[in-house]
């Protein structure tokens, strides 16, 4: 049995492996922990001005937008790879396929 045959597959396993992995990291420690300003703001003056809660509606509102952008960026990420999974999976079929029609 040829092993040769199978490194292109296996090497494109190992690449997706690799690539979630580092995805998944990047969501757990960059996009999930980002705050946009504006909520950043509105906390602290709800902190200082605790008994009188100046802007009582503005938290909710931007953890709304907050997740919303979460989501966004998170899935914009998953579909990048999955488009760079599909490019590279049809590139190695083709390279396969045409040196078997090269050797037989």
């Amino acid at each position: 049995m040829e092993f040769r045959r199978y490194v292109p597959l296996l090497l494109l396993i190992l690449f997706v492996w690799v690539t979630i992995t580092v995805i998944f990291v990047v969501i757990d420690s960059i996009i999930v922990p980002w705050r946009p300003p504006q909520e950043t703001y509105w906390s602290i003056i709800n902190h200082l001005t605790t008994p009188y809660r100046l802007d009582y509606g503005q938290e909710g509102f931007w953890s709304m937008i907050r997740n919303i952008l979460q989501i966004i960026f998170s899935g914009l990420l998953v579909l990048a790879w999955l488009y760079t999974w599909y490019k590279l999976s049809k590139k190695l079929f083709w390279m396969e396929l045409s040196k078997e029609k090269l050797a037989a």
